[in-house]
């Protein structure tokens, strides 16, 4: 499932989710669990998948 799919923590807010995705897009390798935080405001996460491309 890993080898289809990124499974990653984003912020619950859609905006700050989509700017997560966009960035982590760019570079999956340089990103970890952590750095979710620095897009969020509100301190509220989940954990999204969707298929890699």
């Amino acid at each position: 499932m890993l080898e289809l799919f990124h499974i990653v923590i984003t912020p619950s807010n859609t905006d700050e989710s989509a700017k997560f995705i966009e960035d982590f897009l760019k570079n999956p390798e340089s990103f970890n669990d952590e750095s979710c935080k620095k897009y969020c405001s509100d301190d509220d996460f989940e954990v999204v998948s969707f298929k890699k491309e």
